[in-house]
């Protein structure tokens, strides 16, 4: 896939890895700050990642069929925050999950904060992370956003699922 971040927003299943591309169930679109994002929803089978999502350079989003529709916006709008409007800042995966936790309707919090800490345990254990030592800036985004997530599980008295 040639375009980037940059370039105008399409989904276009053609240029997903076969692996996610045979996944597809359906399409489904997701308003963000006056613009329009079309995604793929997924079978959760797609990755071994609780809830996965993706939007593989800023482009094609997609998500699991399995994220429950009340934080499915907060997942969404954390994808297009981190692989779109933010592309390329150190640290913003962490600083987009605080921005994401701090908004969310408190009705829902330990719901999110469990399943948001499943979703980047489950990155962790996939790309084999060091999260003291990660290779390289894409795992230290996921190693930064697993150790926030932890810290406000603490702070909160949430246990992991």
């Amino acid at each position: 896939m040639k375009r980037g971040p940059s370039d105008p927003y399409r989904f276009d299943p053609t240029e997903l890895h076969p692996s996610v591309r045979e996944k597809i169930l359906k399409t489904d679109v997701f308003s963000y700050r006056d613009a329009y994002y079309e995604f793929g929803v997924v079978d959760p089978r797609v990755a071994p990642v609780h809830f996965a999502v993706g939007m593989p350079n800023g482009q094609n989003m997609f998500a699991s069929s399995a994220i429950p529709p009340y934080i499915l916006p907060l997942y969404l709008e954390h994808e297009i925050q981190c692989n779109r409007l933010r592309a390329g800042e150190v640290g913003r995966c962490a600083s987009i999950e605080e921005q994401v936790i701090q908004r969310a309707d408190p009705a829902i919090l330990r719901q999110l904060l469990e399943a948001r800490q499943r979703t980047f345990e489950d990155l962790i254990t996939h790309y084999k992370i060091d999260v003291q030592n990660p290779a390289d800036p894409f795992t230290k985004e996921i190693a930064g956003t697993m150790l926030y997530l932890r810290e406000q599980m603490k702070k909160l008295n949430v246990t992991a699922l």
